[in-house]
């Protein structure tokens, strides 16, 4: 079951054998809660709820997937907004909390100590401005730059025109970069 496509899993759940969800789940665990991770701000039991959360709810909505994109997509899609409701929901991350976030950020260690200092200083710095972004601009930050994701897909996650998550990744780095002169 491991090397069929996801389409494939979904018709398979589709037509009643759901025990093939743990094959999803499997493979798109850590990517969830990567994700979730970073929209809650580093907070470890706030994203293990929200990948908990996302994945309930994708089992329960799975049956009526449309296959209109990849189920990658769709899934973020649903990930995506069960962190925005978690964030509604706690106040903590309103205030956003950043101890953990750094984590988000880093790289492998230089061999150099100081080289290494100098990198996680500055990786705290870019996880402090990032956490304090508006809620649009830190979600098309962490989408696009952060995660890598294109425009479109962006879009298809967001629910939102290319037209506009183009100009709340303008904006979300223009706010950046203003906010992070104050540490040069």
């Amino acid at each position: 079951m491991d090397d069929l496509k996801d389409e494939e899993l979904i018709k398979i759940f589709m037509d009643g054998d759901e025990s093939v969800f743990e094959v999803l789940f499997k493979r798109y665990y850590k990517k969830v809660y990567n994700l979730c991770y970073r929209f809650c701000n580093g907070d470890e039991n706030l994203a293990e709820e929200a990948t908990q959360e996302t994945f309930l709810q994708t089992y329960q909505s799975l049956s009526r997937f449309k296959f209109q994109s990849s189920f990658y997509t769709w899934l973020y899609r649903v990930t995506f907004n069960t962190c925005s409701v978690a964030i509604k929901k706690d106040s903590r991350l309103k205030s956003s909390s950043i101890e953990k976030i750094d984590e988000i950020f880093k790289g492998p260690d230089d061999i150099d100590p100081s080289v290494s200092i100098l990198k996680k200083e500055h990786n705290s710095q870019v996880s402090q401005v990032v956490s304090g972004l508006p809620e649009d601009q830190k979600q098309v930050m962490i989408l696009g730059p952060i995660l890598g994701h294109s425009y479109q897909e962006i879009s298809e996650i967001i629910g939102e025109s290319i037209t506009v998550i183009k100009g709340r990744l303008f904006r979300a780095r223009q706010t950046f970069k203003k906010k992070f002169q104050k540490y040069k």
